[in-house]
């Protein structure tokens, strides 16, 4: 046997389960976001939505092919689109608010940034009035019957492994790329942190033995994704100083001092990041099903004394392709 989803089938009955979950938790939290949009609704509603839209994408596979669900994965990205920018700056006017007693020089923009705020709740607010479920729901229908169907054959668990293992891989190689090029390019750190997104929750809606990748690895996936988060909001920031120094809301001298402390607190999330992605065992992609606990505690008797280098995130032969490698350069931070 070469893998151990071979001769396993996959509960019909348990994936759907989780699809209808998600979508029913998605629509309450959208539900709660038209009622009342404060920070919090809008954060819980855009974790749901990556939530359904990493649920279709991990099952698309054996439900028609991603070709099959592109109505709904591009209606959840809209979503999400939509509302980023409002979500950007929230986080943004909070940190802000935060910062003005060590800088009581940067004051004259707090009025600045609340208008927008204001203008994006607006705008956010009637876009919401405007987001249905029932379209949604009618396409997450016909999906999960597609779903039913692709269930009942015989290879649906190597299909689901299979993409799913091909997803990590790609997940895993942008994280390695973008460390060894030390966070440097914002945009291509950023698409990293949401494949690392779609991966958790991916993983989520597949029974164990198809993830391609251990629970404990998933934690640490976990906090890439949380660490990459705040990385993220520090360059949002900095990105809006810029925008609103060049519109004249704010002398560039009487900035000097914020600007810099958020480019040293970026550079050391950056470093700690770093540390912590090269130290401990590296996440991989599995090659097989996670072995049972008293299984791996036999074998490890066997094999006592061999170790794993720590090191980067590393990505398994999958497909007869190479090992991702750190390069020379890795160990360089950026300052």
């Amino acid at each position: 046997m070469k893998h151990g989803t071979t001769s396993a089938r996959v509960d019909g009955g348990d994936v759907r389960h989780t699809l209808k979950s998600i979508w029913a938790r998605y629509r309450r939290r959208l539900s709660r976001c038209q009622r009342r949009l404060t920070e919090d609704a809008l954060h819980d509603m855009r974790v749901q939505a990556r939530r359904l839209l990493a649920c279709v994408e991990v099952l698309s596979p054996i439900a028609g092919g991603l070709a099959e669900s592109a109505a709904i994965r591009m209606s959840l990205r809209k979503r999400l689109s939509a509302l980023g920018p409002l979500r950007d700056a929230q986080v943004h006017l909070r940190d802000f608010v935060g910062a003005l007693e060590a800088h009581p020089e940067i004051s004259p923009l707090l009025h600045v940034l609340r208008r927008r705020e204001r203008r994006l709740l607006k705008s956010a607010r009637s876009k919401l009035d405007r987001t249905g479920t029932r379209k949604l729901g009618r396409r997450i229908a016909r999906f999960s019957d597609r779903l039913a169907a692709g269930l009942a054959d015989a290879d649906a668990p190597e299909k689901l492994r299979g993409a799913f293992a091909r997803t990590v891989a790609e997940a895993l190689a942008g994280l390695n790329r973008e460390s060894q090029a030390d966070f440097r390019d914002h945009d291509a750190v950023h698409a990293v942190r949401v494949s690392l997104k779609q991966l958790r929750y991916g993983a989520e809606c597949l029974p164990t033995e198809m993830r391609s990748i251990r629970p404990a690895e998933l934690k640490r996936v976990r906090k890439f994704v949380s660490w990459m988060g705040r990385i993220h909001d520090v360059e949002v920031q900095l990105v809006r100083m810029e925008k609103l120094i060049a519109k004249g809301h704010l002398p560039r001298i009487r900035a000097k001092s914020y600007r810099t402390e958020l480019t040293r607190r970026r550079a050391a999330l950056i470093r700690e990041c770093l540390a912590f992605l090269r130290r401990g065992r590296s996440p991989r992609v599995l090659k097989s099903a996670p072995t049972d606990p008293v299984v791996r505690r036999s074998r490890s008797k066997t094999i006592a004394g061999n170790s794993i280098p720590a090191g980067p995130i590393g990505v398994a032969n999958v497909g007869g392709r190479p090992n991702v490698k750190p390069s020379a350069s890795a160990s360089s931070l950026r300052g």
